[in-house]
């Protein structure tokens, strides 16, 4: 699976005043959430397209995620500096698909009881239909505990929301931590280039639910699968799939419900329709 990593740069061009609250009409943490700790600046919020007032090269991403609204919030200990950053996207499941997207390997931070990974520099969290980055923009090491009580206040401002489980019917030998949600072109590029546009025809409705496997002892396929609304829908994107299929994809068996192909690797892929299921297998070393 081919992962790129999505680079965040923080800039100042965009800025919206706002209250700082969370849609649930609490504040977010305040002063004093560790001693000597204060908030520097007035919260700045970007809603929808406003987004790319903040995020150079990485906001696409996140409208293809479903996000409704950014809020930046600074802090500051003398001149020590932490910045809290809340996406609020459209569901628990919007929210899951960045959090898969951006975490990299997994590293829980201790303290911090919600889905998370980081260390000095960054915690990135998980709750409900947020997505959360604590940033220590000053650097210095020893902000970590105050990054973490950071944390901890935000997440206790919101209520559990449960995203569906996409897990319940993939193969028990997944590989652990490889797991991905693919909406769109973008987040499928993450994991391999099937042809251009919105192949899968998923049209910000569907998301597809993407695993590494075992295919030898040292190599890894790719198992992504799509439930459609409906046989049709299923259908529809079947065959755009395999009528638009990547030039340099070479086509080989095909029947009426699934074809193969063959890439520039000498790797195999195949795709399969049944009922509203697509899935498809890729890097596979043989067929």
């Amino acid at each position: 699976m081919r992962f790129f990593v999505l680079q965040i740069i923080v800039g100042l061009g965009c800025f919206c005043g706002g209250a700082g609250r969370p849609e649930y009409g609490q504040e977010w943490p305040g002063d004093e959430f560790a001693p000597g700790w204060h908030r520097y600046q007035a919260p700045m919020i970007f809603a929808g397209k406003d987004l790319y007032g903040y995020i150079d090269g990485g906001a696409e991403l996140f409208f293809e995620f479903r996000f409704s609204e950014l809020t930046v919030q600074r802090y500051r200990c003398g001149e020590r500096e932490l910045s809290l950053d809340l996406y609020r996207m459209a569901d628990p499941d919007a929210a899951l698909a960045v959090y898969l997207a951006k975490k990299g390997e997994e590293q829980p931070v201790p303290g911090v009881e919600d889905r998370n990974t980081g260390g000095d520099w960054q915690i990135t969290a998980l709750r409900g239909r947020w997505f959360i980055q604590v940033n220590n923009q000053s650097g210095e090491p020893d902000n970590l505990s105050a990054m973490i009580r950071l944390l901890q206040g935000a997440l206790r401002q919101i209520p559990l929301e449960a995203a569906q489980d996409w897990l319940r019917d993939m193969p028990a030998d997944r590989i652990p931590g490889s797991e991905l949600l693919v909406a769109g072109p973008l987040s499928l590029q993450m994991v391999y280039t099937l042809g251009e546009g919105d192949i899968l025809q998923l049209g910000g409705k569907y998301f597809g639910v993407c695993v590494e496997m075992p295919d030898d002892e040292q190599r890894r396929s790719v198992l992504l699968r799509v439930n459609y609304a409906d046989s049709a829908a299923c259908r529809a994107a079947f065959a755009h799939v395999q009528a638009n299929l990547d030039t340099y994809l070479v086509k080989l068996a095909k029947d009426e419900n699934s074809f193969t192909f063959r890439d520039y690797k000498n790797e195999y892929g195949r795709v399969v329709r049944s009922g509203r299921v697509l899935e498809i297998r890729l890097n596979l070393s043989r067929l």
